[in-house]
């Protein structure tokens, strides 16, 4: 139920391209400042360096912000 409310993004993508796609972000420049600033984090981890999401995962921006990656 809750699953489709959240955007959902493909395992195997890195968290720039994830974000971008989902419209969560409106630039590849946008996501690499707010991981610079902390403000992304995978299952609950910040995380402050692009990489690409292999597991499925919930990828959040900010506190209201959710991307399903499976």
């Amino acid at each position: 139920a809750l699953a489709a409310e959240i955007p959902a993004g493909v395992v195997g993508t890195s968290i720039v391209e994830l974000l971008v796609n989902s419209g969560l972000a409106s630039s590849n420049g946008e996501v690499k400042r707010l991981l610079s600033g902390g403000a992304i984090s995978v299952n609950g981890i910040k995380v402050f360096e692009d990489s690409v999401i292999d597991q499925i995962s919930l990828l959040t921006k900010g506190k209201n912000s959710f991307l399903l990656v499976r």
